[in-house]
């Protein structure tokens, strides 16, 4: 989980959340979600190609199914027991996946603070 959410970091992802269906009423097929704001299509792709390249480096695995990187508004990126969705900002608010799933424990990662070296 943790390479997926440096990836997402590193192309500067926001609202980066996992939500864990352990303990959920109705236990779907998958472990976890990981959820990701972007506020552009060309950032979505960017996000949704870094992810799949920085797992595969470290874990030689392709994804099980990918889906919506043509459009990129909703790209779904399905690896087995971890599905990542990366939504455009206004989609993710129209769709509130956590929402629909607000039984399960959800844990929100801290935007990465970036330090400004120009003075």
């Amino acid at each position: 989980k943790q390479i997926v959410v440096d990836a997402l970091q590193e192309i500067k992802g926001h609202e980066i959340a996992e939500i864990r269906f352990t303990g959920c009423a109705e236990q779907p097929l998958f472990d976890a979600f990981i959820l990701c704001s972007a506020t552009s299509t060309t950032q979505a792709e960017a996000l949704c190609d870094n992810v799949m390249r920085r797992v595969y480096e470290k874990k030689p695995i392709e994804p099980a199914h990918f889906e919506g990187r043509d459009q990129a508004q909703w790209i779904l990126i399905d690896y087995f027991d971890l599905v990542v969705h990366i939504f455009l900002e206004e989609k993710r608010r129209f769709y509130d996946v956590e929402g629909l799933w607000n039984d399960a424990d959800i844990r929100l990662y801290e935007e990465p603070v970036t330090m400004n070296t120009n003075n």
